[in-house]
């Protein structure tokens, strides 16, 4: 079961460190801690992804190993005044400060930047020969965010600042509350999407699945920038 992979997945992880940890070592501490640990993780579970060959497994597996220790999970901080807030520990911690959550929102925002490179590129053709340019580049070396964020961009053709910015440095995680529609216009079947961001507003790269009949899957980036976004397909 997914709940017993955990052994499958902690053992990956630590291998994946003679790359990423060993052969590559971390510049700067704890601010460049999550590029160690989630490179290590998301190694990991693109091995399980390879053992098992299946997908749906995966997902599932990132979805409770990742996503659901962010969102169910919870923090209670006091203020000077005595006064309490309770927080997830994606949005209350960066990813540069080093805490846990280098486990959970680290894989996740590499896994975001693997497919803000197949949405500009239309395939994973140019993210892995990134990652092994970044590990040539910097062999037996230290390396920085900053380092990774230069090979990322080369590869990339644009600047990737803002990613980092907002993925490494800031705090938080996405509230995005959306609704779709589908309606005939001039004969021509159209999807209709809406969304709205709550909290704070990221510029997001989404990816649309649209399912026709005979398994035929779609897959189409929506870039959503500001508080709400319409789209048609």
């Amino acid at each position: 079961t997914v709940s017993e992979s955990g052994a499958d997945i902690f053992r990956a992880h630590e291998v994946a460190h003679q790359w990423w940890g060993n052969y590559v070592r971390t510049k700067y501490w704890p601010q460049d801690r999550w590029r160690s640990e989630a490179f290590a993780e998301y190694s990991a579970m693109e091995y399980y992804k390879v053992r098992f060959q299946d997908q749906k497994k995966t997902v599932q597996l990132m979805t409770e190993e990742w996503l659901q220790p962010l969102t169910e999970g919870s923090l209670t901080l006091a203020t000077l005044s005595g006064d309490k807030q309770q927080f997830t520990g994606g949005t209350v911690y960066p990813i540069a400060a080093g805490t846990n959550n280098v486990y959970t929102k680290g894989p996740m925002v590499i896994h975001m930047l693997r497919y803000l490179f197949s949405a500009q590129k239309g395939n994973d053709d140019a993210f892995f020969p990134m990652l092994k340019d970044f590990l040539q580049t910097y062999k037996y070396q230290e390396a920085s965010t900053a380092d990774f964020g230069k090979v990322a961009e080369k590869h990339f053709g644009q600047s990737l600042q803002w990613f980092f910015d907002q993925w490494i440095e800031d705090g938080g995680m996405p509230i995005l509350k959306w609704a779709h529609d589908v309606v005939q216009e001039d004969g021509t079947w159209v999807l209709k999407l809406e969304a709205k961001q709550e909290q704070k507003k990221y510029r997001l790269v989404v990816p649309i699945y649209v399912h026709f009949p005979g398994d035929k899957v779609v897959v189409r980036p929506w870039v959503i920038e500001g508080e709400s976004a319409t789209r048609s397909l």
